[in-house]
């Protein structure tokens, strides 16, 4: 599984391929557009990002689940109406 360091270091990678090739000429007019993280880059990197937090958060204990996970809470009949909010 990625972390996060491993996500930026995957972003800044590509954002220096994209401007080896060529995106982005480096004038002052296209600053704001060579910053900006390309749409299909930003897609991919926000869905690894949002996939990781979720694997983690099910197996994360939860104070209002008397600190236990999403999973066992789901699993544990007498958990109550707790489980079912998150």
């Amino acid at each position: 599984m990625e972390t996060e360091n491993d996500l930026k270091g995957d972003l800044r990678k590509r954002l220096a391929e994209n401007k080896e090739r060529g995106v982005g000429n480096g004038t002052e007019e296209n600053a704001e557009k060579e910053n900006e993280i390309p749409p299909e880059i930003r897609a991919e990197v926000l869905g690894k990002f949002h996939e990781q937090h979720y694997r983690q958060f099910i197996d994360s204990p939860v104070p209002m689940l008397d600190n236990k996970t999403p999973r066992q809470a789901a699993r544990d009949k007498n958990s109550g109406p707790n489980s079912l909010t998150l």
